[in-house]
């Protein structure tokens, strides 16, 4: 769909971005069959299933909020896209990066794409320290869950 200049800089970060989301989600979700496999083990009771709870919905927020967040960043990088193939007369797919040298930073999503200004740092950061904080808080309730079946 896209020219292969466009496609070489941004589709290899939209991959991994997508992969990292879907995996922090698997986590997430795993971690559901895990403490309610627990509590009907009987290796936690009501109230430490409770608390084992508690802490997903921050995650879910951070997960939902970058997938969010780039969904929309997806629809105005389509909308600039069509607006300039429009201008320049040619189809989407042949829309490069240097016909669009103004808006290329919207096109980052884990490094900046373009010469490095403040803007164009601002999502690749957002959506990598969003990604590394879910892990955490991923990493720290499957180690809850451990410390709390012994």
């Amino acid at each position: 769909m896209f020219d292969p200049s466009l496609a070489a800089v941004y589709e290899p970060q939209h991959r991994l971005f997508g992969r990292l989301i879907r995996l922090c989600f698997s986590f997430a979700g795993c971690y559901w069959i895990l403490i309610y496999g627990m509590q009907w083990r009987s290796m936690v009771d009501h109230d430490q299933l409770r608390e084992l709870r508690s802490g997903q919905t921050l995650i879910y927020f951070i997960l939902l909020s970058l997938w969010g967040i780039e969904y929309l960043r997806e629809a105005r990088r389509l909308k600039l896209l069509i607006r300039r193939s429009e201008e320049l007369g040619v189809p989407v797919s042949n829309v490069s990066v240097s016909n669009i040298s103004h808006g290329t930073g919207s096109f980052a999503v884990l490094h900046p794409i373009a010469p490095s200004t403040a803007s164009h740092w601002t999502f690749p950061v957002l959506n990598a320290v969003g990604l590394a904080v879910a892990l955490y808080l991923i990493a720290q309730r499957y180690i809850a869950a451990l410390t709390a079946a012994q």
